[in-house]
């Protein structure tokens, strides 16, 4: 399948929204409810993603509080277990923390998703995706993604040293306000000319004359026939009035020999 360098870590982003107030008939309230409030149950509703009920602040989307990240690992520690631990809190710290990214907006199935959101970087130096698998398994028991989730964004850049470019990859889930599941994923391929070897640079010195010579031509061409053009016009505006002179001196020939025939006859 070829080699596949990551270029930039893998970001982990996610999309939520605000708790909004529930709209439910007067029949549903007193009968569903009421009652499951009454018994400590909590009633929350998360609308749709827009503009309006983006989340920008933690404190206003994350109802209960996330468990402590100092817990064990679950399986034996790996080598260098403290430092990765560390470099894993670290990325782990800023999961909760709004960050407005560069990347572009995406039209998802019933959302446009701008292009911030919680970022969470996993590590690009992990071959034994150790600390990685820490850090996902984090997120998952501190319930990252919760009822207020509407989409997590999953991006990276790789560069391909066969075919000489970079690949953009974005994976996207999007989680519906009544439940449902949208996947979508996008590989963009961006060429990157490059030259290493004297060949390589002499065949670059090749297309840089080839272009130069190809725009000279093409001014000199195009120069030619307006100049034809031009000509053609000029010709046939002479022709045109030495058409129209012949005309007119025609016809004052003819009105001369009408008026010496009436002479004559008078």
């Amino acid at each position: 399948f070829g080699t596949a360098w990551l270029v930039e870590p893998i970001t982990l982003r996610q999309a939520r929204v605000v708790e909004t107030p529930c709209n439910a008939p007067r029949v549903v309230q007193d009968a569903v409810l009421l009652p499951h409030m009454e018994r400590g149950g909590a009633v929350r509703c998360y609308p749709a993603y827009s503009a309006d009920t983006a989340a920008r602040d933690a404190s206003a989307t994350w109802t209960t509080p996330p468990p402590p990240l100092s817990t064990p690992f679950d399986e034996p520690p790996p080598p260098n277990a403290t430092w990765r631990r560390h470099l894993a809190d670290s990325a782990l710290a800023k999961r909760h923390t709004h960050v407005a990214t560069s990347a572009p907006r995406h039209a998802g199935h019933s959302s446009v998703y701008d292009g911030g959101g919680f970022v969470v970087v996993l590590p690009r130096d992990d071959p034994t995706l150790s600390t990685t698998t820490y850090i996902v398994r984090k997120l998952w028991h501190s319930q990252w993604c919760d009822e207020a989730c509407r989409a997590v964004f999953v991006e990276f850049t790789t560069y391909h040293p066969v075919i000489r470019s970079f690949v953009v990859v974005r994976i996207v889930f999007e989680i519906l306000p009544d439940g449902g599941l949208h996947t979508f994923s996008r590989f963009t391929v961006v060429a990157n000319v490059e030259y290493f070897t004297a060949a390589e640079w002499f065949r670059f010195v090749l297309e840089v004359v080839f272009v130069i010579a190809l725009t000279f031509v093409s001014i000199r061409v195009a120069r030619d026939l307006i100049h034809a053009s031009v000509q053609r016009i000029s010709v046939a505006r002479r022709v045109w009035r030495v058409y129209g002179n012949t005309n007119n001196d025609g016809g004052d020939d003819d009105d001369g020999e009408d008026a010496g025939g009436d002479v004559e006859v008078g």
